[in-house]
């Protein structure tokens, strides 16, 4: 890590390169521990801070990208936040999700699981915006398929839901996948809505 690399045409004022050297700084120290210096930074762009803001973005895009995680190091990340999550602590688990989307950016199993964190929280519209983020890199599964038709018939979406459903159960033909019974519901419920 190198705290210096910052430079004056950074875009940073006199106030906030300090702050981003530090937060660095404090990465740089502490390998294990600087996933959680970029969970912290989340929180602090969450706790609407405008000053902060940039000198975080810059710190959070820096750590990322020096930091050299190993797969091993990311999966532990994610367990971690699968694991606040099974335990109840959404929003510690969102938070966690949020620093390691900075270091694996676009990866589904990690933007299936913030989709299910904001569906938790009530926040339909924010985790049908996750789950078909998600579907970019996972188009093939069938449980983020699933995911996506669930959220789509909590808003109101029943032939949207229906149409994913549909498309879903045509890939029996492929092969069986243990989300058939649970799509077979769904599709049955939301077509008697439809009055189909």
């Amino acid at each position: 890590m190198e705290p210096n690399r910052i430079q004056p045409e950074d875009g940073l004022d006199d106030i906030t390169r300090p702050i981003c050297k530090a937060l660095i700084e404090i990465a740089s120290r502490s390998r294990e521990h600087a996933a959680l210096v970029v969970q912290r930074l989340m929180q602090l762009l969450n706790e609407k801070r405008p000053f902060l803001r940039f000198a975080i973005l810059v710190a959070q895009e820096q750590i990322a990208s020096t930091l050299g995680f190993t797969e091993d190091d990311l999966y532990e990340i994610y367990r971690r936040a699968h694991h606040l999550y099974t335990e109840g602590d959404v929003a510690g688990a969102l938070a966690l999700c949020e620093a390691l989307l900075v270091l694996t950016p676009g990866h589904g199993a990690v933007l299936e699981l913030m989709a299910s964190c904001c569906t938790e929280e009530g926040r339909y519209e924010r985790a049908l915006q996750y789950i078909e983020q998600a579907l970019s890199a996972w188009d093939r599964d069938p449980s983020v398929h699933l995911h996506r038709a669930r959220l789509l018939y909590r808003l109101g979406q029943f032939e949207a839901a229906a149409d994913v459903l549909r498309k879903l159960l045509e890939r029996r033909a492929e092969g069986p996948f243990e989300e058939v019974e649970e799509a077979e519901i769904l599709l049955e419920e939301v077509e008697g809505l439809l009055g189909q």
